[in-house]
């Protein structure tokens, strides 16, 4: 079943406070990025939520599927224009940001794996997607809540909230931790106020000041990290591109 009217006022209420968002709840759906962009064609501006109790064909980074369970985990898309109020290379930093102050409030143990998935261990618990339309991004957030029951192929590779505090967890109060922690941000990057993101993001992450590898197509680069932002990953003294970088791994 969708979200009920319990739990979209639970929901609602991350946000009274800020009357310039607006949130659209979905039953089933087969993409919320879909949904998000065929909204935005019309009616939907910067700071409209879709919130939907699943997808049916989710789709990850790199045009990878991105399997839910149906009921029982997070499925939001989210739709921005930055428009020069704070650059749109900061977007992937925020929104792993908000999405690791949402599931680090549940699970101690969560981290931020570059560029911007949350993992416990080795194990995935939440992905994010973000796509360009126009002046309009849409960013996507797929978070394991209350799912225990993997398929064989990622079982290896995944887990839940509630896998990992062996209970479940209500979905409409993760939902509303997400929005709160990207209003948050959001309102402090429409302020200028970049370093809050970073700041937050360079914990999430934990690997600025250590020894690391970083992987490009044609190289990978060993040393200190420096610093990492939009404006580029600084390892050994060494400015690589964002949108080079493969992979950041600790030596």
């Amino acid at each position: 079943m969708g979200y009920n009217a319990a739990e979209q006022s639970v929901i609602r209420g991350a946000l009274t406070d800020r009357p310039n968002w607006r949130i659209e709840f979905r039953d089933v759906v087969a993409s919320t990025q879909d949904v998000c962009k065929e909204l935005a064609r019309t009616d939907a501006g910067d700071h409209m939520a879709l919130i939907a109790s699943g997808q049916t064909a989710g789709r990850g980074t790199r045009g990878r599927d991105w399997s839910q369970s149906l009921h029982d985990d997070v499925s939001l898309s989210l739709v921005l224009d930055p428009r020069e109020r704070y650059p749109d290379l900061l977007l992937p930093f925020l929104s792993a940001a908000a999405t690791h102050g949402c599931v680090w409030g549940l699970v101690d143990e969560a981290r931020i794996k570059w560029p911007n998935d949350v993992l416990v261990g080795e194990r995935k618990i939440a992905g994010i997607l973000i796509e360009n339309h126009g002046p309009l991004w849409i960013a996507g957030f797929g978070i394991n809540v209350n799912r225990t029951d993997f398929p064989p192929y990622l079982a290896d590779h995944a887990t839940s909230i509630a896998a990992v505090g062996e209970q479940r967890v209500e979905r409409a109060r993760v939902c509303a931790s997400l929005l709160t922690n990207l209003a948050d941000l959001l309102e402090a990057a429409e302020q200028g106020l970049h370093e809050e993101t970073l700041d937050r993001y360079h914990r999430g992450l934990g690997l600025v000041g250590h020894e690391v590898a970083v992987e490009t197509e044609n190289e990978i680069v060993r040393g200190r990290l420096e610093d990492i932002g939009p404006d580029g990953v600084t390892v050994a003294s060494r400015v690589i591109p964002v949108g080079l970088v493969a992979a950041i791994r600790e030596l």
